[in-house]
C-alpha cells in the first residue's frame, strides 16, 4: 500500500487518506469488470509472469486470477466469491454495486455525514430495495415456464445453445430436486475438449480405468461396486513378517484378500470404483476377470455414482462377508462407456435417482474451460429463478427500485437518509455501465427510461441496447432470478459498510509472540 502505515512507533494515517485509499482500492476493482456487464459488455485478458493469458468477461474468474495486494480490494474479491458460492451469479453486479456504495458513502463522509449514521441509512435503503424486488417477483411454477430458457440465455451471455443444454438438464432433473437446498444444478456442468454437447441421465468419472486397454467400448448393464477403501491385503508390520507366527498371518491374510477378489468377480461386477489405491494383485485380476477397475476418484463423484446407481460405499473389511451380503451394496445401469479420447468414464441410465449431466465441448481446453463456466451460471441462474423466482433484467429494475428509494430518502428524517441516497446512487451504476459499454449516452438513456417507467407505472420498462428503443423487459425476455439481485445486493451492502467504518489502517507485528507481550504490557 503507498500510503503510510502504522509502525512500532504508532504512526498514524489521517483519517481522510484511509478513506480515499480504500475508496480508490474499492473503485480499482469496480472498474476492472465494469466494461464486461450487458449484453455488448467486452473481455478481460489477464497475462502471468510466464506469457500465459486468460480471456473472460465472468466477474468473477476475472478477480480470482488478477493480482490484488489492497486488504480492501481483498474484501470487495471474498464479497464476490461468496455471491458465487451461495447463488452461483451476480458476481460482476456484486463488485459493482459495492465499490459503487463505497464511493457515494465516502462523498459524503468527507462532507460531514457520521459514519454511524451514514451506515444505517445503507441498511435501511437494502432492507427497502429487498422488499420491492419481492413485490415486484414473477414466481416460477413449472420448468415449461419459458422464462427458463430467457433466464438461461441472459446469465448464460447470450449463448442460446448452452441455454437449452441447461434447460433440458433442469427438466431431466424435475422441481423437486431444483428446489433441493444442497442440489447444485452448476455441479451437473462438465467439459471435454472436442466433446459432443449432450444432456443425458447419467454420471461421468474423471478418471481412465487402470485396465483401459483390455476393455470393450461399451458394457450394457453394467453392475457397479463402490469401494470406500484402499483395495489390498492388510498391513503387517515388518518385525512381525520375520516371526513364523507373523508370515502365517501374514499368508493367510493375503488368502483372505485373493478370495475376497474372486467374490468380486464371482458377483458379476463389471465395474469397481475406489476412492484410493488398488494394488497390483487386485490390477491383475480384474485384467484378467474382464472387470474395470477405476482407482481415486473424487468424494462427490463416488457420491453422485451411489446415488445414480442405487450402489452403497463398502469398506474393504465388508468384503469379508458372504457373496449375497456383498451384492446388497452393488449398484446398477443401462450401459457404461469407457471414453478412451478424453480419459473418462461415463455411466447411463442408473436404477437409481435420475442424475442430469450437462456435457460442454469445445475445440481446445481454453474455450471448453470457458464454455463451462458460462453454463455454470446459466445453471445456477436457473436453479435461482425456480426456487425464488425472476424480475426484470438489463439493469431496469435497479433504476426502478433507485427512484423509489430517491423518494423514501426525501422523506427520511436525519442524516440517515445520505446512506439511503446512496444505495439509490448505487443501484443506477449497472445500467449507466450496461448503456456505455453499448456506445449509448448513458444519463440520457436512464432519463428516458425513469420517464417511460414513470408514465406507464411499470418497473419492467427497459432500453434495447442494440435498436436504443424504450421495450418492455419481461415481453423481450430479459429476465434476471430475484434471488440473485437480492444476494447482491446485500453482499455489497455488507462489505461496503464494513469498508466505511474503517478509521485507520495498521500494519500488524510479524512476530505474534511480541504483539501479544506488547499488549499485556
Amino acid at each position: 500500500m503507498s500510503d503510510h502505515l502504522l509502525t512500532g512507533h504508532q504512526e498514524v494515517e489521517e483519517n481522510f487518506r484511509t478513506l480515499l485509499n480504500n475508496t480508490n482500492a474499492a473503485q480499482a476493482v469496480s472498474r476492472v469488470v465494469e466494461g464486461t456487464i450487458g449484453p455488448k459488455g467486452l473481455d478481460v485478458m489477464l497475462i502471468d509472469n510466464f506469457g500465459g493469458i486468460a480471456v473472460s468477461n465472468d466477474g468473477l474468474t476475472i478477480l480470482k486470477l488478477m493480482e490484488v495486494n489492497h486488504p480492501v480490494a481483498r474484501m470487495i474479491i471474498s464479497a464476490v466469491k461468496s455471491q458465487q458460492s451461495e447463488v452461483g451469479d451476480g458476481t460482476t453486479t456484486t463488485a459493482i454495486l459495492a465499490g459503487s456504495l463505497i464511493a457515494e458513502g465516502s462523498a459524503r463522509i468527507l462532507k460531514g455525514v457520521p459514519v454511524s449514521s451514514l451506515v444505517d441509512g445503507i441498511q435501511k435503503g437494502i432492507k427497502e430495495a429487498i422488499r420491492l424486488i419481492n413485490e415486484a417477483t414473477v414466481h416460477i411454477s413449472s420448468l415449461d415456464n419459458k422464462y427458463l430458457f430467457d433466464t438461461a440465455v441472459i446469465a448464460g451471455r447470450g449463448y442460446e445453445d448452452i441455454a437449452r443444454l441447461v434447460v433440458a438438464g433442469a427438466s431431466l432433473n424435475g422441481m423437486e430436486k431444483l428446489l433441493h437446498p444442497v442440489y447444485k444444478l452448476a455441479d451437473a456442468v462438465v467439459s471435454s475438449e472436442a466433446a459432443a454437447d449432450r444432456v443425458f441421465n447419467g454420471v461421468i468419472i474423471n478418471k481412465e480405468p487402470i485396465n483401459m486397454h483390455i476393455l470393450p467400448e461399451y458394457i450394457g448393464n453394467p453392475v457397479i461396486m463402490v469401494i470406500n477403501d484402499a483395495l489390498g491385503p492388510g498391513k503387517i508390520d515388518n518385525d512381525a513378517l520375520k516371526t513364523d507366527s507373523g508370515f502365517k498371518h501374514y499368508m493367510q491374510s493375503r488368502d483372505i484378500y485373493e478370495n475376497n477378489l474372486q467374490k468380486i468377480g464371482d458377483s458379476g461386477v463389471n465395474l469397481v470404483v475406489v476412492d484410493r489405491g488398488i494394488d497390483d494383485t487386485a490390477e491383475e485380476f480384474f485384467s484378467r476377470s474382464g472387470i474395470a477397475a477405476v482407482q481415486r476418484v473424487s468424494s462427490r463423484e463416488m457420491d453422485d455414482l451411489c446415488r445414480h446407481t442405487g450402489a452403497q460405499k463398502l469398506k474393504r473389511c465388508t468384503l469379508d462377508e458372504s457373496i449375497e451380503k456383498v451384492n446388497q451394496y452393488t449398484g446398477c445401469a443401462r450401459q457404461v462407456w469407457f471414453d478412451k479420447k478424453n480419459r473418462q468414464v461415463c455411466i447411463y441410465d442408473g436404477r437409481g435417482e435420475s442424475f442430469a449431466t450437462i456435457l460442454i465441448g469445445a475445440s481446445t481446453r481454453e474455450a471448453a474451460e470457458e464454455r463451462e463456466r458460462i453454463a455454470q451460471d446459466a445453471a445456477a441462474a436457473v436453479q435461482a429463478a425456480v426456487q425464488g423466482g425472476i424480475v426484470a433484467g438489463g439493469g431496469t429494475l435497479e433504476v426502478w427500485l433507485a427512484e423509489r428509494l430517491q423518494e423514501l430518502a426525501d422523506h427520511e428524517e436525519g442524516l440517515s437518509s445520505y446512506g439511503i441516497y446512496c444505495v439509490s446512487e448505487a443501484l443506477k451504476r449497472p445500467f449507466l455501465c450496461m448503456a456505455a459499454n453499448a456506445g449509448l449516452n448513458p444519463l440520457k438513456k436512464m432519463g428516458d427510461v425513469i420517464t417511460a417507467q414513470k408514465e406507464a407505472g411499470s418497473s419492467s420498462i427497459s432500453i434495447d441496447y442494440s435498436s436504443e428503443q424504450l421495450i418492455d423487459a419481461f415481453e423481450k425476455g430479459i429476465v434476471d432470478p430475484a434471488g440473485v439481485k437480492i444476494n447482491a445486493l446485500k453482499t455489497a451492502g455488507e462489505v461496503a459498510a464494513a469498508v466505511l467504518r474503517i478509521n485507520m489502517i495498521i500494519k500488524m507485528q510479524s512476530d505474534k509472540g511480541s504483539l501479544d507481550n506488547n499488549l499485556m504490557n
